[in-house]
């Protein structure tokens, strides 16, 4: 076993407002490898559990560069507490995380608000009354599976969005399913069935000029689908895991004139798009179509892996939302 006393992962904010926030690590390789994360400092809420990615990235470069996040058993423990933490990977980038119910730590314990040697901690875990505070702590997660879709979005500062599933409950859960699909060829597909911006704006009665400048005509195909870079930076939504938003939804019929329609989220799916995403999860009905579409348009494994960004470390009163 290796251990390792603190972990930095984030440094202090410009302003000076926040510290350094800290994690402390206990590495296993007889167990996968396996890796638990610590929360030891507090930092007015700055934590592993928002910034997971990022943390994760870190602690993999930093320690088992050769190991993908996939290929490593993770564990995120706060104070008495853990959750097993679960990546999938494709083509180099994150596309899930799973959150699993917490659990009793029943291994190493650590005063996460100090940053005092590891083997002061390993002395204080024997102690009934630091066990007893640790005893305190809350679950970090309880109801089942929750899966987070983190997407890629180089364009972005915050290097990453975050999506969540909307149909999750058992008796709904097994009519529908996420799909990771090929940006591109999602738009593609979206832009062939698309009228001509130049018809459009002629029967709105509008010049480009005026329709950029009028909020409802983004409901309009031609017209969202020329939106600028800007727009879309300065719409996407969703650049911490707790303010996650719903996965699009999409309808494939391929037999009509217009194959792919949308339920929800057109503009958080074209935002991404936009904004550089590689692939977007989709929440699509479990049906033939959705089979066909996945076939058709689903992202593939390439030979060469995509080098990400890091994900910006967020602190809790960050202002974007």
């Amino acid at each position: 076993m290796t251990f390792i006393p603190s972990f930095i992962f984030a440094p202090p904010s410009d302003d000076g407002k926040y510290r350094e926030s800290l994690c402390a690590l206990h590495i296993d390789m007889n167990e996968g490898p396996q890796i638990h994360i610590f929360d030891i400092q507090e930092n007015k809420g700055a934590v592993a559990t928002q910034n997971i990615l990022g943390v994760a990235m870190a602690v993999r470069d930093a320690f088992l560069p050769l190991h993908g996040l996939k290929d490593i058993k993770w564990q995120l423990v706060k104070g008495a507490i853990k959750t097993p933490v679960q990546f999938y990977e494709q083509n180099g980038l994150c596309y899930r995380i799973d959150f699993k119910d917490s659990g009793p730590n029943e291994g190493i314990l650590f005063n996460r608000l100090t940053t005092n040697p590891l083997s002061e901690y390993l002395e204080k875990s024997k102690q009934k009354g630091i066990k007893e505070t640790f005893a305190q702590s809350s679950s970090l997660y309880r109801g089942g599976l929750l899966s987070i879709y983190p997407v890629h979005v180089p364009q972005d500062e915050a290097a990453y969005i975050y999506l969540r599933q909307v149909y999750t409950s058992p008796h709904m859960r097994d009519g529908w399913k996420v799909v990771i699909a090929d940006a591109q060829k999602v738009l593609e597909l979206w832009r062939s069935q698309t009228k001509d911006l130049e018809t459009t704006l002629k029967n709105l009665g509008l010049t480009w000029k005026k329709a950029i400048e009028t909020e409802w005509t983004t409901g309009e195909d031609p017209i969202l689908l020329n939106m600028s870079l800007a727009s879309s930076l300065e719409n996407l939504r969703g650049h911490r895991l707790t303010v996650k938003h719903e996965l699009p939804h999409l309808n494939y019929r391929p037999e009509f004139d217009m194959p792919l329609s949308h339920t929800n989220g057109r503009h958080r799916l074209f935002n991404m798009i936009n904004c550089g995403a590689p692939f977007v999860p989709l929440e699509m009905e479990a049906t033939a179509n959705t089979e066909l579409f996945k076939e058709r348009f689903g992202w593939r494994t390439f030979s060469n892996s995509i080098t990400p960004q890091k994900p910006a470390i967020f602190y809790p009163k960050y202002e974007r939302q």
